[in-house]
């Protein structure tokens, strides 16, 4: 399946330039790649999107309170099916 896999994508996708300058920065002597702070920065900020969702929006709240027991959520209202599909959609 590597072999096929290699045939079929060997024209396709090769190593796109970012917009970012190439040379590491060097931060008390340490040199750091630049697109790796990039990529760190990014993770940094998708981890603040998703806890400020949990913590700030109506579906947030209706996720946590499944979380912390589904009868109970199911009582005051939560379409627990539709946030499931939430769950698994942002887990996806």
């Amino acid at each position: 399946m590597r072999g096929v896999g290699a045939m079929i994508f060997a024209g396709g996708a090769g190593r796109r330039l970012l917009p970012i300058p190439a040379d590491p920065i060097i931060i008390d002597g340490v040199p750091i790649a630049t697109d790796k702070l990039v990529a760190a920065l990014v993770a940094a900020l998708c981890i603040a999107l998703v806890g400020a969702f949990y913590r700030r929006s109506r579906t947030g709240l209706a996720l946590r309170a499944m979380a912390d027991d589904r009868q109970t959520a199911m009582s005051v209202g939560i379409d627990v099916d539709h946030h499931f599909l939430i769950v698994w959609a942002l887990a996806g």
